[in-house]
């Protein structure tokens, strides 16, 4: 194993079309995290650096002002 690849250009083939739409909205990148950057796997993955230094959440906090809308979503 060498990398990691996370991000929603993973998921249209993960997902189906759900996963193609969520691509979609979050833009289609593939961040590839190499091997060494993780610390420990386990039922989680466990990194060595932040999500941020990663490039991991991008999709999380570009959806964000949508998210919040949803009734409920602050529970």
């Amino acid at each position: 194993m060498v990398a990691i690849l996370a991000g929603p250009g993973t998921w249209p083939k993960r997902a189906g079309l759900m996963g193609r739409v969520a691509s979609w909205l979050g833009g289609g990148n593939v961040v590839r995290i190499p091997w060494e950057d993780v610390d420990t796997v386990s039922a989680h993955v466990k990194l060595r650096k932040r999500a941020e230094e990663l490039g991991l959440g991008r999709i999380d906090e570009r959806l964000k002002r949508y998210l919040e809308k949803i009734p409920g979503a602050d529970r």
